[in-house]
C-alpha cells in the first residue's frame, strides 16, 4: 500500500507543477518524428484509428518515425525494445525470426503453435497471429507505434499487454523515387535494403521494396570451430495505392520472407553449483550443438484495405491472408547434453475487419468495428530424448500418429468493439469503450496408439473508461480504467490427462494515470504515465523441475510502474531524447508444485528500471550537406528471464553505448555512416532456458562490440 501511494503521489506532484509554472501555447518544433508522420512538425499517430497529435492522445504510446528509427540504429523489431518504456523484445530460443515481446511484464516467450501472444503485433493493420515470423526486419517503414496497456477496445486479439503497430510507407504520386543502402560490418555482415516508388498515373502508384541480410554469426562451435547463429534473410514487399475517387481509396500489399539462418545456439553452463555456474566450454560465446542445420522459414501474405470517406466518417475494410511453413532444429542444451527438438509447423490465417471512424461536428464521436479471425495450424514436434554425441542428428520420418505432442488446431475468433468520445465541455473528454470476443478452438492430437480430438469455447467482454482533461493548450492529463483478455489455450506438450484440457483465459484489470506536456515554447516535451495491472489466471510458461515445459494459469500477478519520456531541443540542430521507467511486480497467488514462482518472486521480462538517453547533433555545411552525430546510452536494471524463481536466469543490471556519425547530402543525394553498437563491450544475455533433470542450463548472450559502415542513395 505504501508503495502504491508513493508511485501515484510522485505522479500527482508532476502533474501539478507543469500546470502551475510551465504550460505555454507557442509555435511547435520537431520532436522524434520524421516529416512523413508530422503535420506542422506535430507528431501524428493513429493509435485510436484516426489521425491525432501524439500529445492529444490520452494513452501511453511511443511513436518512432523514420528519423528516430535511423538515429537510434533501429533496423527491425528486435531493436525497438530498448527505445520504448516497459518494452522487452528478444528472439525466441532456437528461432532467428520468432519474437518474444513483453510490455509491462506481460507477453509470451514460447513460439509453439498453441500458445497465444500477450502483445498484439500489427503490420499495416493486419494482426500477426504467430510469434514465428513476427520479428520483422524493417524496410521502407514510416513509423512504429507502441501502445502500452490493454488495447482490446480498438485492436484485434490478445492485447492485454499492449500493441505494436508497424506502418510501412504508402506509395505516392509525386514521381519516381528510389532509396537504398548497403551495410558492411562485424562478422562479415552484408545487408542490402532498397525500395522504389513508381506512380503509374495520377491516381495509381506502386512501391517495391526488398532486403537481404546476412552475417556469419558471433558464436563458435566448440568442436568444429565453425560459426553458429548465422543470419540469412531475404524479404520482398509490394504495395499499391489506387485513388479511385476523392472519397474512395484502395491500398493493397503483398509480402514474402525467406529465412535460412543457421542453428541459433546459446551458451551452455554446468550449474552443479548454482551459486557459481561455469560455461561448459570455457567461453561465453562457444557451444556444441549436435544437430543438423535444417532451419527453414517461408512466410508471407496479402491484404486489401478499402477506405470510403462518407462525410460523417470513414468506413474501412481490411481483408488479409497470411501463411507460413517452419522447419527447425533446436538443441535444448546447445551441446550433447539434453534433449533435441525438431519442429515441423504450418499455419495459415484469414482476417476480416470492418471499421467506422466518425468525423462528426459537436461533442460526440466514436469508433466501431467488427473483427473475424481464423487460423489453422499443423504442428509436429519430435523430441530426441537421447541425442547423438558424435555426429549431427537429423529428424527421422514422422507421421501424425507418432507422438502425443502432434496437434492440428483450428481457431475462430469473432469480436465487436468500439469507443465513444463525449466532450460535455471543451477541456473535458470522456471515453467509454468495450469489446466482446467469442473464441472457438478445435484440436486433433496424435498419439502412439490413438488420435483424440476436442473443442473449447471462450467469451469475454472487456470495458474501458478514460477521462481526459486539457488543463491548457500544452498540458493534458488523463486517467484510465480498463480490462484486457487473452484467449485460453491447449497445452503444447501435454500429458494424456491434459491433452484435451484447455487453460482458461487470462484477464487483466488495469489503471493508468498520466499527463502529456509541452513546455518552454515546446523546447521540452515531457510525457509521464503511471500504471498498475492486476492479472488473474496468468498463463505462465515455465520449465518444470523434472524437465519439459508446462503452462500454468493459477497464478495472479500485480505489476506497476512509472514511465517517463522527454525530448529536449534547446537550440537548432541539437535534440536529446530520453526515456526512464521504474517498475515493480509481485505474485499474489501461485500454483502448487515444483518449478513455479513464490509469492516473493518478480515477474520475468520486467526490469527494475530502464533508462535510454539519445543526444543527436546535426551540423549543416556551407554547401548544404549535413553531418549527423548521435549517441545512445542504455541502462537496464536486473531482469529475470524464462523462470521467475531461479537465480541462474537473473540478468544483473548492465549498460551499453551505441554511437554513429553520418555525412549526408539531403534530397536527391547520398550518405555514408560509421556506427558502433555496444561500444563498452558489455556482456549480457537476452533469454535463457533450463534442463531440470541434468542441471545444465543455457543463456543466449547478445554480441559484444560491433561496427558497421553504411552507404545510402536517395533520388
Amino acid at each position: 500500500m505504501k508503495k502504491s501511494v508513493l508511485y501515484f503521489g510522485c505522479l500527482a506532484t508532476g502533474l501539478t507543477a507543469p500546470a502551475m509554472a510551465w504550460a505555454q501555447d507557442a509555435a511547435p518544433v520537431a520532436v522524434q518524428a520524421s516529416d512523413e508522420v508530422s503535420e506542422d512538425n506535430v507528431i501524428v499517430v493513429t493509435a485510436r484509428k484516426r489521425d491525432e497529435s501524439l500529445q492529444d492522445v490520452p494513452i501511453a504510446v511511443t511513436a518512432l518515425g523514420t528519423d528516430a528509427l535511423e538515429r537510434q540504429q533501429i533496423g527491425g523489431l528486435l531493436d525497438v525494445g530498448p527505445a520504448v518504456p516497459s518494452l522487452i523484445v528478444a528472439a525466441n530460443q532456437g528461432s532467428s525470426n520468432g519474437a518474444t515481446v513483453f510490455i509491462r511484464g506481460i507477453g509470451q516467450d514460447n513460439s509453439n503453435a498453441l500458445n497465444e501472444p500477450g502483445v498484439g503485433i500489427y503490420l499495416d493493420g493486419v494482426y500477426l497471429g504467430r510469434s514465428i515470423g513476427s520479428l520483422v526486419d524493417m524496410n521502407n517503414f514510416e513509423r512504429v507505434e507502441v501502445l502500452r496497456g490493454p488495447q482490446g477496445t480498438l485492436y484485434g486479439r490478445n492485447t492485454p499487454g499492449g500493441a505494436v503497430k508497424l506502418v510501412t510507407k504508402r506509395p505516392t504520386f509525386d514521381g519516381v523515387h528510389f532509396n537504398g543502402d548497403l551495410t558492411l560490418g562485424s562478422f562479415n555482415r552484408l545487408d542490402f535494403r532498397g525500395s522504389v516508388n513508381v506512380p503509374l498515373s495520377d491516381e495509381f502508384a506502386v512501391t517495391f521494396s526488398a532486403l537481404n541480410l546476412t552475417n556469419d554469426g558471433y558464436y563458435t562451435h566448440a568442436v568444429s570451430g565453425e560459426h553458429l547463429g548465422r543470419k540469412s534473410t531475404t524479404a520482398a514487399r509490394a504495395t499499391a495505392l489506387w485513388k479511385v475517387s476523392d472519397s474512395f481509396t484502395l491500398f493493397a500489399t503483398a509480402d514474402y520472407a525467406k529465412d535460412r539462418s543457421g542453428l541459433q545456439s546459446g551458451t551452455p553452463f554446468n550449474i552443479t553449483n548454482p551459486a557459481n555456474p561455469v560455461p561448459l566450454y570455457g567461453s561465453l560465446y562457444k557451444a556444441a550443438p549436435d544437430m543438423a542445420d535444417i532451419n527453414r522459414y517461408d512466410g508471407g501474405g496479402a491484404s486489401l484495405t478499402a477506405e470510403w470517406d462518407l462525410g460523417a466518417g470513414t468506413l474501412s475494410s481490411i481483408t488479409a491472408y497470411r501463411a507460413l511453413t517452419f522447419k527447425s532444429a533446436y538443441d535444448f542444451g546447445s551441446s550433447p547434453i539434453g534433449n533435441d527438438l525438431f519442429t515441423d509447423l504450418k499455419t495459415n490465417q484469414f482476417s476480416q475487419e470492418l471499421q467506422f471512424v466518425s468525423a462528426l461536428d459537436g461533442p460526440f464521436n466514436f469508433v466501431g468495428g467488427l473483427f473475424y479471425f481464423r487460423e489453422h495450424s499443423d504442428s509436429i514436434p519430435h523430441f530426441l530424448i537421447t541425442p547423438s554425441t558424435t555426429t549431427p542428428t537429423t529428424p527421422p520420418p514422422i507421421t501424425k500418429t507418432d507422438l502425443a505432442y502432434i496437434s492440428i488446431q483450428t481457431t475462430d475468433s469473432y469480436s465487436a468493439y468500439g469507443e465513444a468520445y463525449f466532450t460535455p465541455f471543451d477541456p473535458l473528454t470522456i471515453t467509454l469503450g468495450g469489446r466482446y470476443t467469442y473464441d472457438s478452438k478445435k484440436i486433433e492430437r496424435g498419439g502412439a496408439a490413438t488420435v483424440a480430438s476436442g473443442d473449447v469455447n471462450f467469451d469475454n467482454f472487456s470495458p474501458k473508461v478514460n477521462v481526459a482533461y486539457k488543463v491548457s493548450p500544452r498540458l493534458n492529463v488523463y486517467a484510465t480504467w480498463s480490462k484486457g483478455y487473452k484467449a485460453g489455450a491447449f497445452q503444447p506438450y501435454p500429458t494424456a490427462a491434459t491433452a484435451l484440457a484447455a487453460i482458461p483465459p487470462e484477464i487483466v484489470t488495469a489503471w493508468e494515470l498520466g499527463f502529456k506536456s509541452e513546455l518552454f515554447d515546446r523546447l521540452l516535451t515531457v510525457n509521464i504515465a503511471a500504471y498498475q495491472n492486476e492479472y488473474n489466471d496468468l498463463q505462465l510458461n515455465l520449465s518444470s523441475t523434472t524437465g519439459g515445459s508446462i503452462v500454468v494459469n493459477s497464478a495472479d500477478l500485480r505489476t506497476r510502474g512509472i514511465e517517463t519520456e522527454f525530448t529536449f531541443t534547446p537550440f537548432q540542430g541539437f535534440s536529446l531524447f530520453g526515456a526512464f521507467t521504474v517498475s515493480d511486480s509481485k505474485f499474489k497467488r501461485v500454483p502448487a508444485g515444483g518449478g513455479v514462482p513464490l509469492l516473493t518472486d518478480r515477474q520475468k521480462n520486467l526490469p527494475d528500471y530502464q533508462l535510454r538517453l539519445s543526444p543527436t547533433y546535426e551540423v549543416e555545411m556551407g554547401n548544404g550537406d549535413r553531418i549527423d552525430l548521435g549517441v545512445v546510452f542504455t541502462a537496464t536494471g536486473k531482469d529475470q528471464k524464462i523462470l521467475p524463481n531461479d537465480p541462474f536466469h537473473l540478468q544483473p543490471a548492465y549498460q551499453t553505448v551505441d554511437a554513429r556519425i553520418a555525412y549526408r547530402r539531403p534530397g536527391d543525394g547520398w550518405m555514408v555512416e560509421l556506427a558502433g553498437r555496444n561500444l563498452t563491450d558489455t556482456t549480457y544475455f537476452n533469454t535463457s532456458t533450463l534442463l531440470g533433470t541434468t542441471r545444465s542450463a543455457v543463456r543466449w548472450y547478445a554480441p559484444g562490440a560491433t561496427w558497421s559502415v553504411k552507404f545510402g542513395l536517395n533520388f
